[in-house]
């Protein structure tokens, strides 16, 4: 008699020697992963600065890992991103044979945003910070005012013109002249 362990999800073939030589029967085994791993799982963006124009999109991507880094199968994974404006389009089932969980995230609001996952409701760790930018200037939401109407034409008098630069979706967009 005797014991077989490992720390590596995947089959294997158990054989056994008598005097040097393997016997003719062998025993096959199959090492599961262990349950999830809220600190070893993963979740990563494919680029952490995005378009806040409600089209262009983050994809996130989770790997699900038990305490021996072993890739974790059949779990439910869901999204969740701070701020407004946010538009989430959670994985599809449970992960997959490699662990895996993909979603995306898009946002009409510019600003910093945190997005987090949970595996099967509760927190991960880790979190993956995005920055949303405003989109190209938008002549029509763009504004133009000055702090008086009227004028003294006496070269000394003036009036502040102040003009606030708005993307598609009404964020400001810095640094244009």
């Amino acid at each position: 008699n005797g014991t077989v362990r490992s720390t590596v999800a995947e089959a294997k073939t158990v054989r056994a020697r008598i005097d040097g030589s393997y016997i003719t029967g062998d025993v096959d085994l199959v090492f599961m992963a262990g349950a999830a791993s809220l600190t070893l799982s993963e979740i990563s963006a494919d680029k952490v600065t995005v378009t806040a124009d409600g089209v262009d999109e983050a994809l996130m991507t989770v790997v699900v890992r038990d305490s021996q880094g072993n890739t974790v199968p059949g779990r439910t994974v869901t999204l969740e991103m701070s701020g407004s404006g946010n538009s989430i389009t959670q994985p599809v089932g449970v992960t997959g044979a490699n662990g895996v969980a993909t979603g995306t995230v898009r946002s009409t609001v510019a600003e910093a945003k945190t997005v987090r996952a949970r595996i099967d409701g509760s927190y991960m760790t880790g979190d993956v910070d995005l920055v949303f930018m405003a989109g190209a200037a938008s002549l029509t939401l763009s504004g133009i005012s000055a702090d008086k109407a009227t004028v003294t034409a006496d070269g000394t008098d003036m009036a502040t013109v102040t003009v606030v630069v708005r993307d598609a979706q009404g964020n400001t967009v810095p640094g244009r002249a």
